[in-house]
């Protein structure tokens, strides 16, 4: 994809400079979902003995490493703190997308 000058002119025909007319429409369509980029994660996991799903648990690790920890016994102390809000963020997400 060939760069375009923030003030350049517009090929779509408007007399506005790239950064007032396009600019936003071109990144939002670079914008990515971080749900659907790690949906699409394979789960390497048997079916036996699954509690959550995967990409629920990659959802609260993020949450955990954001908020500084690093080794799973105290994300999982984090995690089970924040249960309530990880619950209704959690429902609340899979209500979104259905």
């Amino acid at each position: 994809m060939q760069k375009v000058s923030r003030n350049e002119s517009r090929k779509c025909g408007s007399d506005k400079k790239y950064k007032l007319c396009c600019l936003h429409n071109d990144e939002k369509s670079k914008n990515i979902s971080v749900f659907s980029e790690f949906s699409s994660v394979p789960d390497p996991r048997d079916n036996g003995g699954k509690r959550y799903k995967l990409i629920d648990m990659l959802i609260m690790v993020i949450y955990g490493i954001l908020n500084g920890y690093d080794d799973f016994d105290n994300m999982a102390d984090f995690l089970k703190q924040k249960e309530y809000y990880f619950k209704n963020l959690l429902y609340h997400r899979k209500n979104a997308i259905s």
